[in-house]
């Protein structure tokens, strides 16, 4: 089987050093080259490391982090068409590229399985349990119903295993 081709696109608006140190975190340490498309709406920017630079004007908080995702992606495909394509914040530092790899194969696995997503929690609910309050208690209770179906859920309902997509 060919080596599924992966693209790294970063966004940054205003932690541009973060933006360098996961460039050099990705291109200095990772085994396998991959392309990184770095979408910034850092006017004072200048291109790094980076194989493909987008500049993007900056706008509100949410309004400007969706046009660098979109922004990021559509270069990425235009330029290099390819199979994976990992969306990293700036600050967002992998160590090990095997980390990415374990989503790239499980993704492969299931063609029915479109993204992947990691949650910056952990499972909380056998806290809940012994809660005080009402809410977590029946938060615990819901965890419980949702992982016998099947659905691991921590803090949000965004944790699905590849596996639990329909």
């Amino acid at each position: 089987m060919e080596e599924p081709k992966v693209v790294v696109c970063l966004k940054t608006f205003n932690r541009v050093d973060c933006a360098r140190i996961n460039m050099e975190i990705i291109k200095l340490n990772y085994p396998q080259p991959w392309p990184i498309v770095h979408a910034c709406s850092n006017k004072s920017y200048r291109p790094y490391m980076e194989d493909l630079l987008v500049k993007c004007e900056p706008k509100a908080i949410w309004a400007g982090a969706f046009d660098l995702l979109q922004k990021s992606m559509v270069a990425a495909n235009a330029e290099y068409a390819p199979d994976f394509i990992v969306q990293l914040e700036a600050d967002t530092w992998l160590m090990s590229q095997e980390v990415i790899q374990k989503y790239v194969i499980l993704l492969s696995n299931n063609p029915r399985a479109v993204i992947a997503s990691s949650s910056w929690s952990f499972d909380k609910s056998e806290k809940w349990k012994a809660s005080g309050k009402l809410l977590k208690r029946l938060a615990y209770f819901v965890t419980r119903l949702t992982k016998r179906m099947g659905l691991p859920w921590h803090i949000g309902w965004d944790s699905l295993p590849c596996g639990a997509l329909p």
